[in-house]
């Protein structure tokens, strides 16, 4: 797991893990109605067997539900390690992680607010970067 690509794409993540939930709404809220029915089979002597788009929908969008979930679960892991990972640094390195990657700030805002120089930034990020990628390394092997 490369935490610099991790941490670019957090925003990314949590975007895809929101619109996921819109889609679990949308198909739970989406009306079922007995009237809509179109039967692709219908009752023959031997055996009853109805098969109709109704049915079909439901047992898509059951499925469709389940894969989002599992989505929204293996993303969700990915937000919590990366959290994980920035946490374990000191808090003025985690500050400048949190402002680079989640508030999507320049180097250069982030060392004008700290009234720091923009290689003195670049540095710290470059060594956070280190400390948490040897921590995930440490445990994922």
């Amino acid at each position: 797991m490369n935490i610099r690509q991790m941490l670019e794409e957090y925003n990314d993540t949590i975007f895809k893990i929101e619109l996921l939930r819109k889609k679990i709404i949308d198909a739970k809220a989406e009306p079922v109605t007995v009237g809509s029915m179109d039967y692709g089979r219908v009752k023959t002597q031997k055996n009853f067997f109805v098969e109709s788009s109704l049915e079909n929908n439901v047992i898509k969008n059951q499925d469709n539900i389940k894969d989002w979930q599992q989505q929204i679960e293996s993303l969700c892991q990915e937000i919590k390690l990366i959290d994980m990972a920035i946490g374990i640094l000191k808090d003025y390195n985690k500050s400048v992680i949190r402002m680079k990657y989640i508030e999507r700030k320049t180097t250069r805002s982030i060392a004008n607010y700290y009234d720091r120089n923009d290689n003195s930034i670049v540095q710290t990020i470059a060594k956070s970067i280190i400390e948490m990628q040897t921590t995930i390394d440490k445990f994922t092997k």
